[in-house]
C-alpha cells in the first residue's frame, strides 16, 4: 500500500540558499522535513525525520504499560525502523502531490504535538491528515501518522 502525503504549495525541494532544507525546531518544521526527504528521495533523511523510539513507546503503552521496559522499547524501534525502509524499498516513496495545504499544531504537552494537515484540491476535494510529533533533546520528529482521512 503506497500512502500519499500532501505537499504544501509553499514546500521545495531544497533550499536555494545552500542552507539545511531539514529543521526540526518545530513540530510543522519536522513534518515539512519529512516531506523534504520524501520529494528528495532521501531515505536516510526520512528515517532522521521519524521518532520510531517514541512511536515504539506509544504502541507498547496501548498494548500493556508493563512493556515499557528500555530493551523492548528500543527492539520494537528498530523493528519500526526496517519496516519503514522495508516499505519504501518494495513500493517506493509516496507520492506527494502539489495542492494548496494548511496545517495546524496543538501541543498536548511540552514534548508532545497534534499536526493536522488539511489540503484541498483543484476540484475542491480536501483531505485531512492528523501526526503526533515529539520532542527530544530540542529536535522535533514526526512519530506517526494517526489519523488519515482522504
Amino acid at each position: 500500500m503506497n500512502k500519499i502525503l500532501y505537499l504544501t504549495v509553499s514546500l521545495c525541494a531544497c533550499s536555494p540558499t545552500g542552507e539545511n532544507p531539514y529543521l526540526y525546531s518545530s513540530p510543522e518544521n519536522a513534518l515539512n522535513s519529512l516531506e523534504r526527504a520524501y520529494v528528495n528521495e532521501d531515505l536516510n533523511q526520512a528515517v532522521a525525520s521519524k521518532d520510531f523510539v517514541y512511536e515504539a513507546r506509544m504502541i507498547l503503552e496501548n498494548v500493556n504499560p508493563e512493556l515499557l521496559e528500555t530493551d523492548l522499547i528500543e527492539e520494537t524501534a528498530e523493528v519500526l525502523e526496517l519496516a519503514f525502509r522495508k516499505e519504501i524499498e518494495l513500493f517506493g516513496f509516496p507520492e506527494l502531490v502539489e495542492m494548496e495545504c494548511y496545517s495546524a499544531d496543538v501541543p498536548i504537552s511540552s514534548t508532545e504535538a497534534l499536526i493536522t494537515k488539511i489540503c484541498k484540491y483543484s476540484d475542491n476535494e480536501s483531505s485531512t491528515q492528523k501526526f503526533i510529533a515529539h520532542k527530544t533533546n530540542s529536535v522535533w520528529k514526526i512519530a506517526s501518522v494517526i489519523d488519515k482521512d482522504a
